[in-house]
C-alpha cells in the first residue's frame, strides 16, 4: 500500500479551490491580492451583461431593471484597486434565490419567492461572487472534471441558471450597472462555455505566487494540484494540434481547407476526430462541413502534447472517407435543393465562416444582403444550442452575386434575423442540444 504523504494534495472537490484557497489569495493584505485578480480580469477581451433600467414611481428610488443586455466588452473593466476591505465584497456558495428571498420575508414581503418557482437554487449558486461599488465579477468553478460534450452542456445550463437568478435578484436590489462571468476551469475547451470568459487554474497558480510568495501553502497547494489534474488526465496544457481548419476553403482563393491541406500533405499530417476514421463513417456529410477539424504534423517540428492515436486520421484515408460519405446514397425521393446543387457542381454559397465572424460581417453595412444558412431557417437555428452554434462553420451568400446557384428558401435566414436567433440562444432562449451536431 502506498503511503499518503498529504490529505489536502489528494482533494478534487472543488469547493476546497473555490472556497478555500482563492479567497485565501484574494484577501490576502486587506484585499491586496483582489486588487491583484482584477487586474488580471481587466486585461481580458470579454463579454459582459450590461443592464439597464427604467422609470418606476412605484419602486423606493424610482427605478426597476428593464433587460440586461449582452455584448463583447468595448473597453477594460472599470474595477480598480481596493484600498479598505468596506469597498468590496466577496462571497462564496452564495445560495441567491434561497438566501434573498429570506431576507425579504423576515422583512415583511410574504410574496418575496411568488413567480419564481422555476428559478434553481443549489445548483445554481455560484462558487464566488465579488461586488465592487455597482459592478460585479461572479465566478463557477470546475477542477478535476475534464469536460466533454454533455459536461459542457450542463456546465452552460448552470451559467445560464446563475445568470437568471443574478439578473432576478442581485441586479435589481442593487443597481448594479454591468456584471462579468467567468468560468474557473482546469484548461480551456475548443467550444467555449456561454460566459464571458474563462480563468485557468493555471493562471491563478502564478497569482498566488505574485501575491503570497512561492513557498505559501495556497501556491503550493495549487502546483501540487495541477501536477495531479495532469497525471490524472494525462493533460499537460500543451497544445497537442498545429491548427483547426473549416472542411473546405472558407472563401475561394484565399485560403484553405482541411480537405486541401490533406491534398497538399498526404500522410504527413493527421486530421483528428474521436475513435479515427471508423467514428468519422458513422456521420454525415453536413456533420463533416459544418465541423472545425483540428490536424497536427505527423512528426512536428516542435514538441507538442499527448495524443490518443485511436483518435486521429492520416490525410490520405480522411480525403477518402469524406468522398465515401459525399457518395454514400441517398435516395432521389426527399433530397433538397442544395443537395441536387451540390452534385451538379453549382455554387450556391460565397463562403464558410465561423460564428463570431460571421456575426460581425452580418452586423456591418454588407448584412442587408447576407443570407445564412441553416435546416429550416432561423426556427430550426432557434431549437439549437449555443455551444453548437459556436463550433460549426457557417455558410453564406452574397445576394448580390447573380453567379451563385438556386437555394431552398425556407433553409436561409437573412443576416439579421440570424443575428436575432443568436442572441435567443445566448439569452437561455433554446431548444434542446443539437447531439450529434457538434463533435
Amino acid at each position: 500500500m502506498t503511503d499518503i504523504e498529504r490529505f489536502d494534495d489528494l482533494v478534487r472537490t472543488e469547493r476546497y479551490f473555490t472556497a478555500t484557497l482563492l479567497p485565501a489569495i484574494l484577501l490576502h493584505n486587506n484585499c491586496g491580492g483582489l486588487s491583484a485578480f482584477l487586474e488580471r480580469v481587466n486585461d481580458k477581451p470579454l463579454c459582459e451583461w450590461n443592464c439597464h433600467y427604467k422609470r418606476n414611481p412605484l419602486e423606493p428610488d424610482g427605478l426597476v431593471l428593464d433587460r440586461v443586455e449582452h455584448r463583447l466588452a468595448a473597453a477594460p473593466f472599470s474595477l480598480g484597486g481596493v484600498e479598505t476591505p468596506d469597498q468590496a465584497e466577496i462571497i462564496t456558495e452564495f445560495h441567491i434565490k434561497r438566501d434573498v428571498v429570506y431576507f425579504k420575508k423576515r422583512n415583511g414581503e410574504n410574496n418575496a419567492s411568488k413567480g419564481l418557482e422555476t428559478l434553481g437554487e443549489k445548483h445554481s449558486a455560484p462558487d464566488l461572487i465579488i461586488v465592487v461599488g455597482e459592478e460585479m465579477v461572479i465566478c463557477e468553478g470546475k477542477f478535476f472534471a475534464k469536460l466533454g460534450q454533455r459536461g459542457l452542456r450542463d456546465l452552460d445550463s448552470q451559467l445560464r441558471s446563475q445568470r437568471k437568478q443574478v439578473d432576478k435578484f442581485l441586479v435589481t436590489a442593487r443597481k448594479c450597472s454591468r456584471y462579468r462571468h467567468f468560468a474557473l476551469l482546469p484548461e480551456r475547451y475548443d467550444h467555449p462555455p456561454d460566459c464571458s470568459g474563462v480563468i485557468t487554474w493555471r493562471e491563478v497558480a502564478p497569482l498566488a505566487g505574485d501575491v503570497l510568495g512561492p513557498a505559501h501553502y495556497v501556491t503550493q497547494r495549487l502546483e501540487r494540484a495541477i501536477r495531479y489534474y495532469e497525471e490524472v488526465t494525462g493533460d499537460s496544457g500543451a497544445p497537442y494540434f498545429n491548427g483547426v481548419l473549416p472542411l473546405t476553403a472558407a472563401e475561394e482563393g484565399k485560403s484553405l481547407g482541411m480537405e486541401d491541406r490533406c491534398r497538399e500533405e498526404g500522410d504527413r499530417i493527421l486530421v483528428g476526430h474521436r475513435d479515427g476514421a471508423v467514428g468519422l463513417r458513422a456521420r454525415s456529410l453536413d456533420y463533416a462541413e459544418s465541423k472545425p477539424w483540428k490536424w497536427r504534423w505527423l512528426n512536428p517540428p516542435e514538441a507538442l502534447g499527448h495524443i490518443v492515436d485511436k483518435n486521429w486520421i492520416r490525410g490520405k484515408e480522411f480525403l477518402e472517407v469524406i468522398e465515401a460519405l459525399r457518395n454514400r446514397s441517398t435516395p432521389e425521393k426527399g433530397r433538397n435543393l442544395d443537395q441536387e446543387q451540390k452534385s451538379a457542381g453549382t455554387k450556391y454559397f460565397s463562403g464558410v465562416l465561423p460564428l463570431e465572424v460571421l456575426l460581425e460581417k452580418c452586423a456591418s453595412y454588407e448584412g442587408e444582403w447576407i443570407q445564412v444558412g441553416h435546416r429550416d431557417g432561423a426556427v430550426g437555428l432557434r431549437l439549437y444550442s449555443i455551444e453548437a452554434a459556436k463550433s460549426k462553420w457557417w455558410r453564406w451568400r452574397d445576394t448580390r452575386d447573380k453567379s451563385l446557384g438556386r437555394v431552398i428558401a425556407k433553409n436561409w435566414m437573412t443576416g439579421k434575423e440570424f443575428v436575432e436567433a443568436i442572441e435567443e440562444l445566448r439569452d437561455g432562449a433554446m431548444g434542446p442540444a443539437a447531439v450529434g451536431q457538434t463533435g
